[in-house]
């Protein structure tokens, strides 16, 4: 499980690593480069609180089923 989230992790961070070096190297303007840059964190952001708060749900629901006394 470890070596998976280590993988995503690294997969998430390339792409965005990755993504950055290609807004920079386009050859835009300044201040549209600019704005593209803020678009993308914005977009990056939401996923990353909508992922965040999915999962914090689902590990919620598991907490709640361990709590519950096993059925006899």
């Amino acid at each position: 499980m470890r070596r998976y989230a280590l993988f995503a992790l690294g997969a998430v961070l390339g792409s965005l690593v990755g993504s950055l070096v290609a807004l920079l190297l386009a050859p835009s303007a300044g201040t549209e480069l600019r704005g593209q840059i803020n678009e993308k964190y914005i977009q990056i952001s939401e996923d990353v609180r909508q992922a965040t708060k999915q999962r914090r749900s689902e590990l919620e629901d598991q907490l709640y089923k361990l709590r519950q006394p096993a059925a006899e």
